[in-house]
């Protein structure tokens, strides 16, 4: 399945947190992209949930 970086940048801080949480019904490439872009935001990231 293709993911557009491009359209999750564009989704805003809570709308990502939702690719990454436990629940998660995304592919893995979409929850890869959704951290990278939180993080390059400045969000922190615990051991834990960078596992």
């Amino acid at each position: 399945m293709y993911v557009d970086r491009k359209i999750l940048e564009e989704k805003n801080d809570k709308e990502l947190e939702l690719y990454i949480s436990p629940n998660d019904r995304y592919v893995s490439k979409s929850i890869e992209y959704a951290f990278n872009i939180l993080k390059n935001r400045g969000r922190r990231f615990s051991l834990q949930e960078e596992e």
